[in-house]
């Protein structure tokens, strides 16, 4: 029994030395800032590319790692989904292993689940459940293993949305200060840009994909399109559309972004009165279970205690 104890430790010792090591290259996204500054200055290709960062020999690694794994065992077809290239965009990875890491991590994460369950379960054996049950728990945790690389994008699409959903009323007011002070709408975006970077990270690294776009697409309508397929926020849709109108039309553009900007901060307010609505029924079972206790206790044990004589 010793001997298995220690064997045991010391693989999941090893297990969780590796998802360490690893865990950080899964939750790194692409920093759209670093690369846009690297298509224009050479310092900024220097940092970007050195080959002695232990954070790009972890991804490098990890990137091998991955497409030889996928490669090796045609994992493509067989873990792959139809819509999780969008998911993977929306949710900041956006680099060109992100595809190959995802369904690397859907192909790996069962494994190591049911292995820290064998472990932790038939290795150490610190239950007395049946074996039945045993079995039972190392199924669940693969099921749940196959799961959690979804969970964490999904996780992390919703959290980007509701970040760009926020800022983006304060984005079209000072887009507003600027096309109305005569500049042009890759100046509006750019400058834009930096300013919200302060408030709203994803969202300054959507513009900038926006001001790339104008600068480079032959249709200037394209760029507003990817902005709202790339965010899948109405707010952003609904503004995208009215530039379109603007720009296919010459309708001024100012006056479309005010409006825009007045509806996105109604639908703001509108959110979070939503929120203070719910915020009543929410709190009343942590009050009955743990408010109204202590209150009886301290207004019912002074009596109770001239009653039973405590002194």
């Amino acid at each position: 029994m010793g001997n298995e104890l220690v064997i045991g430790m010391c693989l999941v010792v090893g297990l969780a030395a590796c998802v360490a090591y690893f865990l950080p290259t899964f939750s790194k996204r692409e920093n759209i800032s670093i690369r846009l500054d690297a298509l224009t200055s050479t310092p900024a290709i220097q940092t970007f590319g050195r080959a002695g960062d232990p954070q790009r020999r972890r991804i490098s690694l990890l990137q091998e790692i991955s497409k030889f794994t996928v490669d090796r065992l045609k994992l493509r077809s067989l873990l792959r989904r139809g819509d999780y290239k969008d998911k993977l965009f929306r949710a900041g990875y956006r680099s060109p292993s992100a595809e190959t890491t995802f369904i690397f991590a859907r192909f790996a994460a069962p494994i190591i689940c049911s292995l820290i369950a064998l472990i932790y379960l038939f290795g150490l054996q610190v239950t007395d459940w049946p074996a039945p049950a045993k079995v039972t728990a190392v199924i669940a945790s693969a099921l749940l293993g196959l799961k959690l690389p979804d969970i964490i994008i999904k996780n992390a699409m919703d959290k980007r949305q509701s970040d760009i959903r926020m800022a983006w009323p304060d984005a079209l007011d000072l887009m507003v200060i600027c096309v109305e002070s005569g500049t042009t709408a890759e100046a509006a975006f750019r400058r834009v840009a930096k300013e919200i970077s302060i408030q709203s990270e994803p969202l300054a690294q959507e513009l900038n994909f926006t001001l790339a776009e104008l600068n480079t697409l032959s249709d200037r309508t394209a760029a507003y399109k990817n902005l709202g397929l790339r965010t899948n926020i109405d707010e952003v849709k609904s503004t995208c559309t009215a530039l379109i109108q603007a720009e296919t039309q010459g309708t001024p553009v100012a006056s479309a972004l005010r409006s825009m900007s007045a509806e996105s901060r109604t639908s703001r307010m509108q959110v979070a009165k939503k929120k203070a609505a719910s915020l009543g029924p929410k709190l009343t079972v942590p009050m009955i279970l743990f408010f109204l206790p202590v209150l009886f206790v301290i207004i019912i044990m002074p009596g109770v205690i001239d009653v039973m004589g405590w002194k």
